[in-house]
């Protein structure tokens, strides 16, 4: 067998192509992962084509403009060269606008509750299929557009193609996402980096429909200086260009990304010492691992055992934190509380459920101010005017906050200990709420700014959380799980919109008080119970280094 030096071109090679797999990985997040969230630039766009433009009657409605159609599409008199009106939303019609919003809803529910459905694949089949299946949707979806109008999808009755299309491309979204996190196990010092690249990708993907919506109503001046002229470019011509991004994908999974999934390098370096400690004395293995079964150490609450930590898991597989190296339990000494249990047991722990429930709330006040942004600072602000100024500022600053959000992610995440990652989003997330609350404009745009910065990086912190907490092995299922019980919980949008229209009369104030309240006391939930666990943990390795201190006999 043929032995390759560690110096050789072939080693250096293999250490260089992780650094090409994370910018694969950069790259299609940048343009795939959730690209449906840029929706508010282009319904425009869908607008102008006549898109559902059947469902309106003959008596067409007139419709208050939002706020991004007013910077997208120029005035009322936005004429081609031909005296064509390039901006049909100003006729838009109850029933259309309707039917347009929809596909936005259903696509963020999607998006959110396919992601327990990614975490099962991640998990028992690996990230290239994962990857695979994601660009599959995302080629379907594209197809659907580009022959939208084709007479096989017309005679189709109950079919929708602007609904199927946008569906399927927000289902393909999470499977090439979420498969990438596995890339942060091969930079372990700088993990937290890594997944804020990812998340930062991910949030900057709204920019794509951004991007084609300023070609499209000729907003990028320079391009007329190059002679190049893409005005009204179709849906049809956009989404086969669109095309090579899951061909992309495809080839990067097939020929590049990892083959197999990655364990967390403290975990894989320590399986052989703790398959020899078991082989060779597993008494002595319960003796240096279980210490608190000594009557000398016992922390007895209502949970009676140190292996409450993950919620009364089986005493004898307790030896994921023992076996971390040093330096990671200085690091941080909640790194790997839940590794090498069930995923039942994992899923039934404190540290899911309290972390799944302070994610919710975190996810349904986010997404509910982005649904409302022009309603609640129309109210607050006491002026349609300022708030369509405040809309416009947030429609452009919502891809901006992912990518300068990067570099402040990746160095909190990876010089920080949980318990003070925690107590930075329970601040900032308090703040963000109490600004938005505020009849000023300056601090609701100063709020809208520190919105769109800590939207990716809660997003980093718990899939890093998930990462710590519970290791490689079931993260698919447990991300997964926390998102999809998420998503199915921002439902409740529909009824806070109708609390404030119909109870409050359009006073955002009380419903984003409650959601405030709420918040606080999950957070500080949550914070509590990691601060006690730390306090169990650090009692218990004082009693181990005692334990394992040598003896000596005193001389009388």
């Amino acid at each position: 067998m043929t032995v390759i030096p560690n110096n050789s071109l072939f080693a250096n090679f293999k250490i260089e192509v992780k650094y090409l797999q994370l910018f694969c990985a950069l790259l299609w997040c940048l343009f795939a992962a959730g690209p449906v969230f840029g929706f508010a630039a282009l319904k425009p766009i869908l607008i102008a084509q006549g898109v559902y433009e059947n469902r309106c009657s003959v008596n067409i409605l007139p419709h208050d403009n939002f706020a991004f159609s007013d910077f997208t599409a120029g005035d009322k008199n936005n004429n081609d060269n031909n005296g064509n009106n390039n901006d049909s939303s100003t006729t838009l019609c109850n029933e259309q606008d309707l039917a347009l919003n929809f596909m936005f809803t259903l696509a963020a529910v999607l998006t959110n509750t396919i992601s327990l459905i990614v975490g099962i694949i991640l998990d028992k089949f690996g990230s290239r299929i994962s990857g695979v299946i994601g660009s599959i949707l995302i080629s379907l979806g594209s197809l659907i557009f580009i022959y939208n109008s084709s007479t096989f999808f017309q005679n189709l009755y109950f079919f929708d193609p602007f609904l199927i299309g946008y569906s399927l491309l927000a289902l393909g979204g999470p499977f090439v996402f979420i498969s990438s996190y596995q890339l942060a196990n091969l930079f372990p010092n700088n993990s937290g980096t890594v997944l804020a690249f990812l998340t930062g990708a991910f949030d900057s993907s709204s920019a794509l429909f951004l991007v084609y919506s300023l070609v499209y109503f000729d907003k990028l001046k320079f391009l007329s200086y190059l002679n190049i002229n893409f005005a009204n470019l179709s849906l049809s011509s956009f989404f086969k260009c669109y095309l090579i991004v899951p061909f992309f994908i495809i080839i990067c999974q097939l020929f590049i990304m990892p083959k197999e999934k990655k364990k967390t390098d403290y975990i894989s370096n320590n399986i052989s010492n703790i398959n020899a400690l078991v082989d060779s004395d597993s008494n002595n293995l319960r003796n240096q691992i279980h210490i608190h079964n000594h009557d000398d150490y016992a922390i007895h609450d209502d949970e009676h055992t140190i292996s409450s930590f993950c919620n009364n898991l089986h005493p004898d597989l307790n030896f994921s934190q023992t076996n971390l190296p040093k330096k990671e339990k200085e690091k941080d000494i909640l790194i790997g509380i839940c590794y090498n249990y069930s995923l039942k047991r994992q899923l039934s722990s404190k540290f899911f459920i309290l972390m799944c429930l302070f994610t919710s709330i975190q996810m349904l006040r986010i997404n509910y101010f982005i649904a409302t942004i022009k309603t609640q600072e129309t109210y607050l602000l006491d002026s349609i005017e300022k708030a369509i100024q405040v809309n416009k500022i947030f429609d452009l600053a919502l891809p901006i906050g992912g990518l300068l959000s990067i570099p402040f992610i990746g160095l909190i995440l990876d010089n920080f200990q949980c318990l003070n990652i925690i107590k930075i989003l329970l601040v900032i997330s308090i703040v963000i709420g109490l600004l938005g609350m505020t009849t000023s404009m300056v601090l609701n745009i100063f709020g809208v700014w520190l919105l769109v910065i800590y939207r990716p990086f809660y997003y980093t912190t718990v899939s890093d959380y998930c990462l710590k907490i519970f290791g490689n092995d079931n993260f698919g299922m447990v991300y997964g799980s926390i998102i999809f019980i998420s998503g199915l919980f921002n439902l409740n949008q529909y009824f806070l919109d109708n609390l404030t229209h119909n109870f409050f009369q359009m006073n955002p104030i009380p419903v984003n008080l409650m959601l405030v309240v709420i918040t606080f006391v999950l957070g500080w939930w949550l914070l509590q119970f990691v601060i006690v666990n730390l306090y169990k943990i650090k009692k218990r390795d004082l009693v181990e280094e005692a334990e394992q201190a040598p003896t000596f006999e005193i001389p009388y």
